[in-house]
């Protein structure tokens, strides 16, 4: 790694481990920080299409096991009454591959170049840019230098509080992401029921199992523990069709928990300063009902390296990266 320029990565989900793949295709090394023990596993399901499932199918990664195929969506009403089947090739009209979000990070993982090391279980107590370096103080002590900090640490990004302060964030909707080991049988790969600021959605995952995501209005969410998270969603799916409440009860007795979380918004008028930048949700979230944000993240992350490639100026290059990403 010798005289190469060296990142400071602040998170390593999606966004943070294709930037490590894409800078060291740019001839730099990367180090990666994340405050979790381990690389984040589960999470719900999305689509890659446009820029991000282009940008997917450049970085030498085995997908084929971790794609999943929906035929289409049955939509139906509160009552149960169904409203339409969309089939997805028609709906979307362009291509696109479905995968479970913590299947491509471990992918990602897997494809982590040699010139990049992972440092989990750390927090970045302080950041500091000095103009011709960036240095972090680690919440041990520990002082990194590099020539770019990237902040990729999601919704809930701690670089941002530190050099954002003040920017707007939106919270409107929550959402509960659940799966469990059921024998209910959907209508299509995709089951969905539509209710007044409420849908609760219902696919197949391998092993048949079916994995739940329901999304409600609530400007106030705020998890606890299992039992309470239940009596959540059991509140909010008050009246709901059977197959709702039954694929709940099933998961509730099967010792499953639920993951509930707000649906957030992130705008910001600028995405980096001088040798300091955000990627991916903790730039530009779009929330998960936009299905975008990783084909953003993606797609920023080879962008980057566009950008370092053609010119060594790296606050230049950050500042071009901005305005092309922001026409995404």
């Amino acid at each position: 790694m010798g005289n190469k320029p060296r990142a400071i990565i602040v998170g390593a989900g999606i966004a943070g481990l294709s930037a490590a793949w894409w800078l060291d295709r740019a001839g730099w090394s990367s180090i990666l920080i994340d405050k979790s023990p381990t690389i984040r596993d589960g999470g719900y399901m999305m689509s890659l299409s446009g820029p991000g499932y282009k940008t997917v199918h450049k970085l030498d990664l085995n997908l084929e096991p971790i794609i999943y195929t929906f035929d289409e969506n049955t939509m139906q009403d509160h009552k149960g009454k169904e409203l339409i089947r969309l089939r997805y090739k028609d709906f979307h009209g362009v291509d696109s591959i479905a995968l479970c979000r913590g299947d491509l990070s471990q992918t990602l993982l897997q494809a982590l170049p040699a010139c990049a090391t992972l440092r989990l279980g750390e927090t970045v107590a302080e950041v500091v840019d000095e103009g011709d370096k960036v240095r972090a103080t680690l919440a041990s002590g520990e002082r990194l230098e590099g020539d770019l900090l990237i902040g990729a640490d999601g919704i809930r990004s701690a670089i941002r509080d530190q050099l954002w302060k003040g920017e707007h964030v939106s919270t409107s909707l929550a959402y509960d992401v659940n799966a469990v080991d059921d024998e209910s049988k959907l209508q299509s790969s995709c089951d969905s029921f539509a209710s007044p600021a409420r849908i609760d959605n219902f696919y197949y995952l391998r092993n048949e199992r079916v994995a739940a995501l329901h999304i409600w209005r609530n400007e106030a969410t705020q998890p606890q523990d299992r039992e309470f998270r239940f009596k959540v969603l059991r509140d909010i799916t008050k009246g709901a069709p059977p197959l709702v409440t039954t694929i709940l009860d099933r998961a509730e007795t099967s010792g499953s928990t639920p993951i509930i979380d707000t649906l957030t918004m992130i705008n910001l008028r600028q995405w980096s300063k001088g040798r300091i930048m955000l990627l991916g949700d903790s730039a530009h979230c779009l929330s998960l009902i936009s299905g975008q944000g990783a084909c953003m993240a993606l797609a920023s992350a080879e962008l980057l390296r566009v950008e370092l490639t053609n010119t060594k100026d790296v606050a230049q290059a950050l500042v071009n990266h901005e305005e092309i990403a922001a026409n995404y």
